[in-house]
């Protein structure tokens, strides 16, 4: 056999030999990226938590001014927004058809009288009964009644301020026909002092009683606050709007209006005992499932860096985040960005 055969045969058997053999060190395949997330720290607020509660300004005392009968407006001495004094006359009716009426009773009343005078010579005589008698001193009693109701009328056909205050509303114009009780200004008085109207929800008004102490700004008056004191608390919601109606007391200013609108800080919430829970504050962004009073959040472990979820009870919505009560400690670090597609127990990249 020639040598050049020789070498084909040989690098052939090794090529084969080779072949049999398996690498032991198996080859590693492209390692899987870790999912990227964005985490906040979960931080205890500096202050009370506080959420705005908006509502108008108005005076705590204001009442509808009408008069006691049926009549013709004869003139209305005051415009909406004038500052009156009390007693000072605000309105009057057509003076003739009451004096009229009380002219008619008094007639009445002394018609009723002669009669009596005379069923009772008449009664001593034996020309009438008892109980004739006694109709007729029934009608006197009448007839005098009604003197005093026309009397009455005729004191009352004029409207006077019943304190110091201002016109808030002007209801009626001269010369129109009105009926007894129909309102004909709306007066706020002064000596009671303003409040701000303020519709609460359940929640708000369950952390509030009265007496507590808030602060108030009234945008027309700049961004100097005012201390406010809660007043008057409905004890019950309002059915069209379940709300729940609340007053805060304003300091005298020269600048308050009746419907001004105020901004009240409330606080956000007030444990069961009363006390006031530290407050935690997270952003909107990092809750997921959100449903009323709670929702999940992703919680990375500092040890190993992985995500788990967790359910949290949920405060109120303030300007900084949402206020977390329950299910989270200061200082943890939960998810705000890439929790779409986390699973729980899954290892992440913090960025």
């Amino acid at each position: 056999m020639s040598l050049l055969r020789k070498m084909v045969i040989l690098t052939a058997g090794l090529a084969l030999a080779g072949c049999g053999q398996s690498d032991p060190t198996p080859q590693a395949g492209p390692e899987r990226a870790l999912p990227v997330v964005q985490t906040t720290e979960v931080r205890l607020l500096e202050e009370r938590a506080a959420i705005p509660a908006v509502g108008t300004v108005r005076l705590r005392s204001e009442v509808s001014l009408g008069f006691t009968s049926p009549g013709q407006i004869a003139s209305i001495a005051v415009d909406e927004g004038d500052r009156v004094r009390e007693g000072q006359l605000l309105a009057s009716l057509n003076r003739e058809t009451v004096e009229a009426d009380l002219a008619t009773a008094r007639a009445e009343a002394d018609r009723a009288q002669r009669d009596l005078e005379r069923s009772r010579d008449l009664f001593t005589e034996g020309w009438v009964t008892r109980a004739r008698l006694d109709d007729v001193e029934a009608a006197v009693r009448a007839a005098d009644a009604r003197v005093d109701s026309a009397a009455f009328a005729a004191r009352t056909a004029r409207i006077v301020a019943p304190s110091s205050g201002v016109v808030l509303q002007r209801f009626a114009e001269p010369g129109q026909v009105v009926d007894a009780g129909q309102p004909i200004l709306s007066l706020g008085r002064a000596d009671q002092g303003f409040v701000l109207a303020v519709p609460l929800t359940d929640r708000q008004a369950a952390a509030l009683s009265v007496g507590a102490a808030a602060q108030v700004r009234v945008e027309a008056l700049g961004e100097a606050p005012l201390s406010a004191q809660l007043v008057e608390l409905a004890g019950r919601a309002d059915p069209a709007t379940g709300t729940f109606a609340a007053e805060f007391s304003l300091p005298s200013r020269s600048g308050l209006r009746s419907g001004q609108i105020g901004r009240v800080m409330l606080p956000a919430t007030i444990s069961q005992d009363g006390t006031e829970p530290s407050q935690l504050l997270l952003p909107a962004s990092a809750l997921t499932s959100a449903r009323a009073g709670g929702a999940v959040v992703w919680v990375v472990e500092p040890e190993d860096t992985t995500a788990r979820p967790r359910t949290v009870a949920t405060g109120d919505l303030v300007d900084e985040g949402v206020v977390i009560l329950e299910g989270l400690k200061a200082g943890e670090r939960v998810v705000t960005a890439g929790a779409d597609d986390l699973v729980p127990g899954q290892k992440v990249e913090v960025r």
